[in-house]
């Protein structure tokens, strides 16, 4: 059972929505043998200090207040053990990790980055899109579940928006996310566990004016159990590789979506709080549970 009051071993980190894996990965916390609390992030009077490790759940709103997000993180780093690190979820949670992937030779979707506060130019934008992007997608830099994402064919409306706030990123809308869907590769304690398959992922019905809204955190998913060849997971490792981090993080989940060549790309690396689909793969919260038992004891 979960503890009510007083030290627990895990401070489940989660936010006032809906957690969809809390149900399946608190039971298999209990059937390990460790006491856990849900933890609001935002709540200013946890003790962190009562806990033996905070785990980062379902921190889904953190994009709005990233600040506040990290400096509550930066809180519970000083009380307990911090799962995932301080560090990766710092760099996690701002979009440019994605260049430093790109850098490190990983395969990401082609981006263009923006950010207006150091001079980038509409008129440098428009020479910088290739003119085979027919179809593009604009996003902020600090983001999560799409929000604030807009897909356009207009040209001069992606630039306008590219331009009109903080960092953002430009990309080549990919097809395949209408048709095949992502696939999304779920590692635990740096181990390869199960894949889901997530398509057709949205619908050009989803974006209002041309800004994609969801309705919630799954908005548009069709969510089915999928293998992974061992072409993705290499990609996948290789991801995972490049991180800044020095051993095996408890959890990550990498997105791969397939360009118009064929080739698999990185869309997302997700380790900061992941949905990890625990219910799609037999012994996945076990697993989960398992690894942070071992790294309890």
């Amino acid at each position: 059972m979960p503890s009510e009051h007083g030290a627990a071993d895990i401070a489940y980190v989660t936010f006032d929505g809906t957690d969809p894996d809390l149900a399946t990965a608190t039971r298999s916390l209990e059937q390990a043998g460790l006491s856990w609390q849900p933890v609001r992030w935002k709540d200013p009077d946890v003790d962190w200090g009562s806990f033996r490790a905070a785990i980062v759940r379902s921190t889904w709103d953190y994009a709005q207040c990233r600040d506040e997000f990290l400096a509550s993180m930066q809180g519970a780093a000083a009380g307990c053990e911090l799962i995932n690190p301080l560090g990766i979820l710092e760099w996690n949670s701002h979009k440019t990790y994605l260049r430093d992937l790109a850098q490190a030779g990983c395969d990401v979707v082609p981006t263009l980055w923006v950010d207006p506060s150091t001079g980038d130019s509409s008129e440098a934008l428009a020479q910088a899109i290739p003119s085979d992007w027919s179809d593009l997608v604009v996003k902020p830099a600090v983001g999560a579940g799409g929000s604030g994402a807009m897909r356009t064919r207009d040209r001069h409306r992606a630039i306008e928006y590219a331009v009109s706030g903080g960092p953002m990123l430009v990309q080549p809308y990919l097809d395949s996310v209408d048709t095949e869907g992502e696939l999304s590769l779920v590692y635990l304690d740096g181990e390869f566990s199960h894949a889901v398959r997530r398509g057709p992922y949205l619908s050009e019905e989803t974006f209002r004016d041309g800004l994609l809204v969801p309705e919630s955190n799954d908005a548009g998913w069709q969510v089915t159990a999928s293998p992974a060849d061992r072409e993705c997971q290499a990609i996948a490792e290789q991801v995972l590789a490049s991180m800044p981090a020095v051993a095996p993080l408890a959890y990550a989940r990498v997105d791969l979506l397939r360009d118009g060549e064929g080739r698999m790309r990185v869309a997302e690396l997700e380790v900061t709080e992941p949905f990890l689909f625990l219910d799609y793969a037999e012994d996945a919260a076990d697993r989960l549970a398992a690894a942070l038992h071992a790294r309890l004891n």
